[in-house]
């Protein structure tokens, strides 16, 4: 099933673009906004200075949730800002909720509606607060006590706009300043979004395998894969597991970081399998070399990530930069893939000089990591080894995408 939204420019009082206003209407089932959180991440783009405008998310009353909190936690900082209406100032629990997202460094939108009045709550939580241009409260206009900026819609003729001008007016939203437009999403498309959460929470450490379990649950597919896994033959499975905790207490954490990149990517039918592979062997080879090396300062688990998420860019066609910063990785691996920079740029130059037969460059590395190329030769073919044995398990057990 296809949605639309349409996307409004909100400008500053120099017409220079500010933000994209997201409006969207939907059920009280919440379905979409996963599907707005996963569009908002494909489409932001450090690198692209178009891409980079924020965009101005409305998180209707019914959303506000602690499980959706999560979600939204997905989002980059610079990417979006969360919109509520103030409303929901009304209820303790969901003014707390929204308290967390501004401590967590979001921007904060708060809207008025015609007949509030400006309260001290949403002065204190809003870095924006959202008012009609035909609903301006006197003490906005005065803004003697308000913090953050003022946001004017239905700004949608001159003279809307001279008043809003002549208001104080910081951001400006309506038909005057620009139309809306409409945008096409895909509401059957697998969420990246909760991926990007599963990958987020793995790598941290506070939180719990029911947190990881209940993440990997929200996704029928991704379910389904644990599952089968957990009951492979590569597990030595004796009694069958039917539900996703249990999946992930057999896998393991530890290996789980390790699947789940293939059970993202192997679904895709743009991905190539040669791709993948070859991912999986940078992550096997990185790993064996760190632990072999002990001039290398990298943890052998670190080593491994920056080996398997070095092509990052190329099975998602984004920009390697954007990729990472969803993920929640340390920032040796960070550093590592994006910039060569430091003990784990040397890793991962390395493993690539190998690939590409560049001897010159390999006995550079080898001899800073006190190794043979003997050494490199074992290590090589054992990663090959570990991507036989995992994809002859994929085989085995119908396959993971099935």
């Amino acid at each position: 099933m296809e949605a639309y939204v349409t996307r409004q420019p909100v400008r500053e009082i120099n017409k220079k673009l500010f933000a994209n206003d997201l409006k969207y209407s939907e059920d009280n089932s919440g379905n979409q906004l996963e599907t707005l959180i996963s569009n908002i991440i494909q489409r932001y783009d450090p690198e692209d200075a178009l891409a980079n405008i924020p965009t101005i998310l409305e998180v209707k009353e019914y959303n506000i949730t602690k499980e959706n909190k999560n979600k939204l936690l997905c989002l980059d900082t610079h990417s979006v800002y969360f919109q509520f209406n103030n409303d929901c100032l009304n209820s303790r629990e969901k003014t707390e909720i929204i308290s967390s997202l501004k401590d967590s460094g979001y921007k904060i939108i708060i809207e008025l509606n015609k007949e509030d009045e400006f309260a001290t709550m949403a002065n204190i939580l809003a870095d924006i607060v959202k008012v009609d241009i035909h609903g301006l409260p006197d003490k906005i206009i005065k803004k003697g006590s308000m913090q953050g900026k003022l946001l004017a819609y239905n700004v949608d003729t001159s003279e809307d706009y001279m008043m809003a001008e002549t208001s104080g007016v910081d951001l400006y939203e309506g038909k005057y300043i620009g139309e809306e437009t409409s945008i096409q999403i895909d509401c059957n498309s697998h969420s990246d979004a909760n991926f990007i959460e599963v990958i987020a929470l793995i790598n941290n450490e506070k939180a719990s395998i029911d947190d990881i379990a209940k993440a990997i649950a929200h996704d029928s597919l991704m379910s389904a894969q644990v599952i089968r896994l957990s009951n492979s033959v590569y597990y030595g499975a004796r009694t069958r597991i039917e539900k996703v905790r249990d999946a992930v207490v057999r896998i393991g954490l530890s290996s789980l970081k390790r699947w789940i990149f293939l059970l993202k990517f192997v679904r895709n039918d743009n991905a190539s399998e040669e791709l993948l592979k070859t991912s999986y062997h940078r992550a096997v080879f990185c790993e064996e070399i760190a632990k072999k090396s002990k001039k290398c300062s990298v943890k052998s688990d670190d080593a491994y990530m920056i080996g398997l998420f070095s092509a990052l860019d190329i099975l998602t066609g984004n920009t390697i930069d954007k990729e990472m910063s969803q993920l929640n990785l340390s920032e040796t691996i960070e550093d590592a893939i994006i910039y060569r920079e430091g003990d784990g740029g040397m890793l991962l130059n390395l493993v690539k000089a190998y690939e590409e037969a560049n001897w010159k460059r390999v006995d550079n590395y080898i001899d800073k990591l006190k190794l043979t190329r003997d050494d490199m030769y074992k290590m090589y073919f054992k990663a090959a080894d570990a991507v036989a044995k995992v994809w002859k398990s994929m085989t085995e057990f119908g396959g993971l995408a099935g």
